[in-house]
């Protein structure tokens, strides 16, 4: 399913929920038993083999004939063939029920630390009478979650952890601390009933499944993602409309806890820290350029930048209230959300107030608070370090080869379009249009040119950036997928339905590249074949080539029509080999020695004497490429 689909199916189920509720419901329990059915019938068809299979081993055994023993016994390994896939379709089949997941990482934290917080929780199950937080991690994210972990894969059993980022209590006051901590208990109780959670958590353990059979090797790995690469995002995406019902549900638990004020002021300023903390990073990652290694006080200045207000705060609401969700995304508009809290339109535009008092960070961990920073700003630290290093280094060797560009006399072409693209990188305040359009003017059919452009364009928020890029996958179509990259991470803020389309784009030529890689894997009797795209110096060098193996008599070239990518040009050499190195069985060894060479072309090679081969041969137009050393012999 694609995005389209799953938008046109989550729109049509809203309706259908909104009519008959308790009609969508009963849909949706179907699929829950529909996905363990499927299980346990795979499950239960292996297991069912694999007892008549071993059963009638034993009853031929039992018989006692030697004749018998003796049949078993030559075809032990036909057997064990059987045996072994009907078993490992059992063992993944199970699996798949039972499978632990990888717990969440953080910094944990008890109740000696944080008294101010557990005593919330503890009152949150009591009223709420939910299921308990096992385990409070902090981390460094502008995020908070609830995260039930599967102990028994889809069975269940879960413990529950309570995931808060320690930079978003930064900027939240206790109270908007406790609307968020209430929000995510309202999933983990099922703010909408015992089922909402099952299906919450379900949804979760599903996605986690297909993830990890998603990176499984072999044939049977692939026939296991294969099915759930089907109906997990099926399910997900006919479950997605309880799943939004579930947000508004819980943030009606917020608002019972903290009031209608505190939990509106908590959505506002998770978007709005959420935005500070993705601009105060480009402007942090800046530092790079100067600084050899990443700053050592990190947590320290994002708690102090959390006291004040930024001015740009008005902006980001605007942009984050009526923001769409992805399309996955289980968050209605945070507009959506505040209006459903009953707040008033003018209410809703209006930004919270800057903090006063202690922050949520200060008020629950106390003094425990710097240590926990100082835990986070060292796991960051370490992380970052070699990346920052590379990156310092990297730039101090821009600047030098820009200064060395700078200073010579002339430069054609390629060195002034190297030059502005160092300069691009280096120079992140700098409007590099005019010089970029000069060269555009310059060489019209230069995709770099028209890229680079095209980048200086948007970051002049120059609408005229798009459709340089739009030249770029026209004259170079295998850089469709930067151009698109590109084009997505300017409009994604500006324009949703354009960035859907550039993103769009780039799944379609992934799909391309995808198919295309595949095809060219893999030598197939059926492929197309037609003749040579040669020039005469590659057909010399062919021949070059040819001439370093003796063994080797001829071999017929031909072109490979790859149809998932019409545009690339790959050869298929066959080789023909004398009789003693035929007799010698030296076909392997001939084979590698010529693809350790470079040839002029792209191109797959392979014996005459290869089983289920294309018949190069045969091809109208096919080169025979007589070896040089074999006709003067």
């Amino acid at each position: 399913m694609n995005d389209t689909d799953i938008e046109a199916m989550v729109a049509r189920l809203e309706a259908h929920s909104a009519a008959h509720p308790w009609r969508y419901r009963i849909h949706v329990a179907a699929l829950v038993l529909l996905g363990f059915v499927i299980v346990l019938a795979v499950a239960g068809g292996a297991g069912l083999l694999l007892l008549l299979v071993l059963a009638a081993v034993l009853a031929l055994l039992w018989s006692g004939s030697p004749a018998v023993w003796l049949l078993v016994a030559k075809l032990g390994k036909l057997l064990l063939l059987l045996i072994w896939p009907l078993w490992s379709v059992l063992k993944q089949s199970m699996q798949s029920l039972f499978t632990r997941f990888d717990p969440p990482q953080g910094l944990v934290v008890g109740r000696a630390q944080a008294p101010v917080l557990f005593e919330q929780l503890d009152r949150l199950r009591r009223e709420l009478k939910g299921p308990p937080v096992h385990e409070v991690q902090v981390f460094d994210e502008v995020q908070a979650a609830v995260v039930q972990h599967p102990r028994m894969g889809l069975v269940g059993w879960p413990r529950n952890y309570l995931r808060l980022g320690l930079p978003l209590l930064e900027a939240l006051s206790p109270d908007e601390a406790l609307a968020v901590v209430a929000h995510e208990y309202g999933h983990l109780r099922g703010a909408h009933g015992r089922f909402g959670a099952f299906v919450y958590r379900l949804r979760l353990s599903w996605s986690a499944l297909l993830d990890q059979t998603a990176r499984a090797e072999g044939r049977l790995g692939r026939w296991s993602s294969a099915w759930l690469r089907r109906f997990v995002p099926h399910f997900n995406a006919y479950t997605q409309v309880l799943a939004r019902a579930e947000e508004y549900a819980a943030d009606q638990t917020s608002v019972r806890w903290v009031g209608a004020a505190a939990a509106a002021n908590a959505l506002k300023r998770v978007n709005l820290a959420a935005a500070a903390w993705s601009q105060w990073h480009d402007e942090l990652f800046r530092g790079v350029r100067d600084q050899p290694s990443p700053p050592t006080d990190r947590a320290q200045r994002w708690a102090a930048l959390c006291r004040h207000s930024d001015p740009r705060a008005g902006d980001w609401w605007v942009q984050a209230a009526d923001r769409p969700a992805e399309v996955m995304d289980t968050h209605p508009t945070p507009r959506r959300r505040l209006l459903a809290m009953g707040l008033g339109a003018d209410a809703v535009e209006a930004t919270p107030p800057p903090l006063a008092g202690p922050s949520a960070a200060e008020a629950w961990f106390g003094p425990g608070v710097a240590s926990l920073r100082e835990q986070l700003q060292q796991r960051w630290h370490e992380s970052i370090a070699e990346d920052w290093t590379e990156r310092h280094s990297e730039h101090r060797q821009w600047l030098a080869r820009v200064a060395e560009l700078q200073t010579l006399p002339e430069r054609d072409h390629e060195a002034e379009l190297e030059l502005l693209n160092l300069r691009l990188r280096t120079e992140p305040e700098a409007d590099l249009r005019a010089p970029l359009q000069a060269r555009v003017d310059a060489e019209p059919d230069n995709a770099l040119a028209h890229y680079l452009l095209g980048l200086a364009q948007l970051r002049a928020d120059d609408v005229q950036g798009l459709q340089s890029l739009e030249r770029v996958i026209a004259l170079d179509p295998p850089s469709t997928k930067p151009a698109c990259e590109r084009a997505w991470e300017w409009l994604r803020s500006r324009d949703r339905d354009a960035a859907a389309h550039w993103q769009q784009r780039w799944h379609e030529r992934h799909a391309l590249e995808q198919a295309r890689d595949r095809q060219l894997e893999k030598v197939s009797p059926t492929d197309r074949l037609a003749p040579p795209a040669l020039d005469d110096a590659a057909r010399h060098e062919v021949l070059r080539l040819l001439a370093t193996q003796q063994a080797v008599r001829r071999a017929w070239v031909v072109r490979r029509l790859i149809d998932a990518d019409p545009t690339v040009v790959v050869h298929l050499v066959v080789l023909e080999l004398g009789w003693w190195a035929r007799l010698r069985r030296q076909h392997a060894d001939i084979v590698s020695a010529l693809a350790r060479q470079p040839w002029p072309m792209g191109c797959h090679l392979l014996t005459a004497h290869t089983r289920r081969r294309p018949k190069a041969e045969k091809v109208d137009g096919a080169w025979c490429a007589v070896n040089p050393r074999t006709a003067s012999a």
